[in-house]
C-alpha cells in the first residue's frame, strides 16, 4: 500500500508563520552586514591594574569607575563578536535551528547591556570632572537608541507581569492583527530581534554598524583610560590625570 510522508520542519514553514511564532522579521534574516571587530579585542585590565603612578594615587571611586569602564569595554566586544559569530553560524544551516539564532540574540543582549553600563560609569566619572554626559534625553543617538532597548529587555517581565499581551488564541490573534492593528512587536516572544540591518525591538533600531563603531570607540577609549600617567605633582582629589 502505497503511503504518504509529509515532513514538517522549521524550513517549512511559511514566512509569516516565522515570523508570528519564531521572531519579527526573521523570515528575511539572511545576509546581515556585521562588522568583524575579533581582531581588535583588547584586554587592558592588566594593563590598568598595573598602572600603579594612576591606580594606587586617584580615588578609589575613580578607580573603580576606571576599572569597570575597561572591563566593560571588553566584556562588549567580547559580546559582540560570540553573537556575530552565532548569527553566521545560523545562517550557514539555513535557519534549520533556531539554537544558533538565539545565541546570537542572548550576545546581542548582553553586548548591548555591557555598553550601557560602561556608559553609566563613563558618566559618573565625568559628573565630578567637566560635567559631559554621554547622550541626551530625545537626542535620537546611538547611545540613546542603546539605553532605549536595553530597557525594552530589562523590563521584559513587566510586560507579562501587567498582563500587557493580547489574551486570546494565538491563531485568532494572528489571523486577525491586520484587520485589529496589532505590531509584529506586541505579539513578539522576545523583546529585541535580529535583520539584515541590525538589531530593532518596539521603540528604535540600531544598525550593526552603528553598534560597531560605539564599540570601537569605547575600547579606544578603554585603551586611553588604562594607560594615563597620574599627575603625582597634584595629590589628586579626584580624577588628576593626563593622557600619556
Amino acid at each position: 500500500m502505497a503511503k504518504i510522508v509529509l515532513n514538517f520542519g522549521l524550513d517549512t514553514m511559511v514566512p509569516s508563520a516565522k515570523d508570528k511564532l519564531i521572531a519579527p522579521k526573521i523570515s528575511t534574516l539572511s545576509a546581515p552586514q556585521i562588522p568583524d571587530l575579533s581582531a581588535e579585542r583588547k584586554y587592558l585590565l592588566g594593563v590598568f591594574v598595573l598602572n600603579f603612578d594612576l591606580s594606587m594615587t586617584v580615588s578609589n571611586k575613580h578607580r573603580q569607575l576606571l576599572f569597570n569602564i575597561i572591563r566593560k569595554a571588553e566584556d562588549g566586544l567580547d559580546e559582540y563578536c560570540r553573537a556575530a559569530e552565532k548569527l553566521r553560524l545560523y545562517l550557514s544551516e539555513r535557519g534549520r535551528r533556531l539554537s544558533a539564532y538565539f545565541d546570537a540574540v542572548r550576545g546581542f543582549e548582553q553586548c548591548l547591556a555591557h555598553l550601557y553600563q560602561a556608559v553609566c560609569c563613563l558618566n559618573a566619572l565625568t559628573k565630578g570632572l567637566d560635567g559631559t554626559r554621554q547622550f541626551g534625553r530625545n537626542d535620537g543617538s546611538i547611545l540613546e537608541r542603546v539605553y532605549l532597548m536595553h530597557s525594552e529587555i530589562k523590563h521584559m517581565d513587566e510586560r507579562f507581569v501587567t498582563g500587557d499581551v493580547a489574551d486570546e488564541t494565538s491563531f485568532m490573534l494572528f489571523s486577525r492583527a491586520d484587520t485589529l492593528g496589532t505590531s509584529a512587536a506586541s505579539m513578539s516572544n522576545i523583546p529585541m530581534w535580529l535583520t539584515d540591518a541590525g538589531l530593532e525591538c518596539a521603540k528604535c533600531s540600531i544598525a550593526y554598524s552603528e553598534l560597531a563603531q560605539e564599540l570601537r570607540e569605547l575600547s579606544q577609549q578603554a585603551k586611553t583610560l588604562a594607560t594615563l600617567k597620574a599627575n603625582v605633582a597634584t595629590p589628586p582629589s579626584g580624577l588628576q590625570a593626563s593622557s600619556s
